[in-house]
């Protein structure tokens, strides 16, 4: 058991040098034209498979798009059995026993079908191994023998993809906006610059472009391939006449097939043929009914119209459509039209409203300001009847005290002469005793005057004294025996 297990180890390592030998071979004799192909392939599937890529596109002449219908049925498991099935070009399948009368042989009779015949001799197991012994062992054994062969089996296969390939593959992870711009590009330099506006944008900018504008999307996907291409886009789409009716009537996004988004939107369209041409309906309408965001009201697959075929062809879409989209146009203009009338409404209310707010709070701070100052006066005068009330008070206690005391005679030589000099400018003048203090005065000056004095200060000019200490006698000031004094000024 051990040297039938050495042995399919053996001849599946030597398989898998065997596959990688192939690839290697037949990659140096493809064309430039199916290196390019087959790199357009792999950047629109996905597949990583060199050989299954290879193969794939060999069996379908090296036609791009029958080869990705193929390899996308396959994909979803509807691809049935016949020549068109997906089925990778290496020979040899490591998970089924190998015999000499019955494996061998129809392995070589059904690899011949799928190698070019360049390539025939291929077709037979690696020298050095005697098929006899070549038998894969079953359980454990050959779960470990099979995961040995997918190893190098897939190793083979990615040393062989990222090598020739890897410029190819880096170019196809650039981002999708910048795919439609570098079509463009290519458009241009091909069939020159008199074609339809096509937007500069991905597939789906365009149909949200359509759907708010309410217009019709004319969408043109691009085959390089298809011999009918170079002659529709000359002498039919990249005229003057097409370019003007499209641009006048409709939006326009081109795409190729080649490319992944190209490929993605062919896909949503289910484009079967090219030169392909559909007229997208973008959003809904009414009395149209639709099975999605985007029907598709026209399509034209590989018919070679005219220019003037497609004008009425298209024109007829306009004749039994445009009347529809117009008028969910306008309907939306007059939703559009009463919105914008009940914002200015609003707006205009909303201002109304911030004016009466904005008057009421200067009304307020006004009544506010008139109550300070109602406040403030009555506080002023509630004062003024405070202190005039104490004035009064003032000078009624001086009154008592003048009337309780006896002015000395001028006879009397202990008595003093005071002359004083009021507010008013009058003159008054009595006589004290000189031992009477200085308050005796401010309490005579209080009697005589309307107003008494807040602070009784007296002063005199020759020579100029201030006195403040009101319990000095008149001697000790020496105010005797005569003065002439001023009150507070």
């Amino acid at each position: 058991e051990k040297d039938v297990a050495g042995n399919g180890i053996t001849y599946i390592l030597r398989t898998a040098q065997w596959q990688t030998r192939i690839i290697y071979h037949y990659m140096a004799t493809l064309s430039d034209t199916q290196t390019e192909i087959l790199a357009h392939f792999q950047s629109v599937t996905g597949c990583d498979d060199v050989s299954q890529s290879i193969g794939i596109l060999h069996r379908n002449g090296w036609v791009l798009e029958a080869a990705v219908h193929v390899y996308e049925a396959g994909q979803n498991g509807t691809l049935g059995e016949g020549p068109h099935a997906s089925s990778p070009i290496l020979v040899p399948s490591p998970s089924s026993s190998y015999s000499p009368s019955s494996s061998h042989s129809s392995s070589s009779s059904s690899s011949s079908s799928n190698i070019p015949p360049s390539l025939s001799h291929y077709d037979r197991p690696p020298s050095g191994v005697n098929p006899a012994h070549a038998q894969v062992p079953q359980g454990w054994l050959g779960y470990g023998a099979s995961l040995i062969y997918n190893i190098f089996n897939y190793g083979a296969s990615m040393v062989n993809y990222v090598l020739p390939f890897q410029n190819r593959r880096a170019g196809s992870d650039e981002r999708v906006e910048h795919e439609t711009a570098r079509f463009l590009h290519m458009f241009e330099g091909e069939f020159g610059h008199v074609h339809p506006r096509f937007i500069d944008a991905p597939f789906n900018t365009a149909v949200e472009r359509a759907k708010k504008d309410f217009r019709f999307l004319v969408v043109y996907l691009h085959s390089d391939l298809h011999y009918n291409t170079p002659s529709f886009c000359t002498n039919t789409l990249c005229t003057e006449t097409v370019r003007d009716f499209i641009d006048d009537n409709f939006l326009s996004w081109a795409g190729n097939i080649q490319g992944s988004h190209g490929y993605q939107v062919n896909n949503t369209l289910r484009a079967a043929s090219y030169p392909f041409i559909a007229v997208l309906l973008c959003g809904s309408i009414p009395g149209v009914q639709t099975n999605g965001p985007v029907s598709v009201l026209d399509r034209i697959e590989g018919d070679m119209l005219s220019g003037e075929e497609l004008i009425t062809r298209l024109g007829t879409i306009l004749e039994t459509w445009g009347q529809l989209l117009i008028n969910a146009r306008l309907d939306k203009e007059e939703r559009d039209l009463d919105r914008r009338l009940r914002e200015e409404q609003d707006e205009a209310f909303q201002e109304s409203l911030r004016a009466d707010q904005e008057k009421e709070r200067l009304a307020e701070e006004e009544r506010m300001r008139a109550r300070e100052e109602t406040d403030r006066i009555e506080r002023e005068e509630q004062e003024r009847l405070r202190l005039e009330e104490e004035r009064m008070q003032v000078r009624e206690q001086s009154i008592r005290r003048m009337n309780q005391d006896v002015e000395p005679l001028e006879t009397e030589k202990d008595a003093t002469k005071i002359a004083i000099r009021l507010l008013d400018g009058s003159k008054v003048q009595r006589r004290f005793y000189n031992d009477d203090t200085l308050s005796k005065v401010c309490d005579f000056i209080n009697s005589k005057q309307e107003l008494p004095m807040d602070m009784c200060q007296l002063s005199t000019n020759f020579p100029k004294r201030m006195y403040t200490d009101m319990a000095v006698s008149l001697k000790e000031a020496g105010l005797t025996p005569q003065a002439m004094l001023f009150g507070p000024e």
